[in-house]
C-alpha cells in the first residue's frame, strides 16, 4: 500500500555495502532490486546488472531480483513457488518464505525437477522400455525425499502447503513449472558454496533470477 511505502533516501557510496546495511538496520525481510535485462530481451548476454551480481555473490541476507518491466498487473496469481533439492538451503527457504506467503494471502508450492538420464547416452545399451522404467524410478525417488522432507520439517498434511515432483531439468524446468502455476514470487535457496564458489560457478540461483519473468528470491 502505498501508505506504507518510505521517502525515497539518496546516499553517496559503495551501493552494495548500503543497501546492506540499511536493510540490517531496519530489519527487513528482504533486498529488492531490479535486474539490468526486460523479460523479453532473449539475447541479453549480461541480464544481472552489477551490484545485482555483487549482491547475489555476497548473499549477506535474502534477496529478491525482479524483472525491470514487471507490472502489478502482471505479477501472477498463484502459489509463491519453491525450488526442493532436499538440501539444508531448501529447508531455510522454506522457513523464509511461509511468513512471505502468509503476509500476501498466497498458498506455497514445494517443487523438485527431477532430472533424468540422457536417453542419448544410453542408445544401443538401454532399450526404450527400460529408459522410461529407470526414468520413472527417478521420480519414484523424488516423491518418497518430498515426503520425507515434509515429515521432517512439519510440513505435512498443513493448509496451504503443496508440494510437486516434476520431471525434466532443473533450467528451464523450474522456470516452466512456476510459469505454469501463475507464481507470484519463486524461491531458492543459495546451495552450500561460499562467496568463491558463486564468483566462478554460476549457481542455479542466479540463473533463475537472471532469466525468471517473475520475481526470483535468493534466500542464504
Amino acid at each position: 500500500k502505498g501508505a506504507r511505502l518510505h521517502a525515497p533516501e539518496v546516499y553517496g557510496g559503495d551501493a552494495v555495502e548500503l543497501l546492506e546495511a540499511h536493510a540490517r538496520k531496519r530489519g527487513s525481510t528482504a533486498l529488492l532490486i531490479s535486474r539490468r535485462a526486460a523479460s523479453d530481451a532473449r539475447m541479453a548476454v549480461t541480464r544481472l546488472g552489477t551490484i545485482a551480481r555483487r549482491l547475489l555473490r555476497r548473499l549477506e541476507q535474502p534477496t529478491i531480483v525482479a524483472p525491470p518491466d514487471l507490472l502489478r498487473s502482471q505479477v501472477g496469481k498463484g502459489p509463491v513457488v519453491i525450488a526442493i533439492d532436499f538440501e539444508d538451503g531448501a529447508k531455510r527457504a522454506v522457513e523464509w518464505a511461509l511468513p512471505v506467503a502468509e503476509a500476501l494471502g498466497r498458498e506455497l508450492m514445494l517443487v523438485h525437477m527431477a532430472e533424468m538420464p540422457d536417453q542419448l547416452g544410453y542408445a544401443g545399451f538401454v532399450q526404450s522400455e527400460r529408459w522410461e522404467q529407470l526414468a520413472n524410478e527417478i521420480l519414484d525417488r523424488g516423491r518418497e525425499r518430498m515426503a520425507e522432507f515434509l515429515r521432517a520439517h512439519q510440513l505435512e498434511g498443513r493448509a496451504g502447503i503443496h508440494s510437486s515432483v516434476a520431471r525434466g531439468p532443473v533450467l528451464p524446468g523450474l522456470l516452466d513449472f512456476a510459469a505454469a502455476a501463475q507464481s507470484c514470487l519463486l524461491v531458492t535457496g543459495s546451495g552450500p558454496h561460499g562467496i568463491l564458489h558463486r564468483m566462478i560457478v554460476p549457481s542455479v540461483a542466479s540463473e533463475a533470477a537472471a532469466l525468471a519473468p517473475m520475481p526470483v528470491a535468493v534466500v542464504p
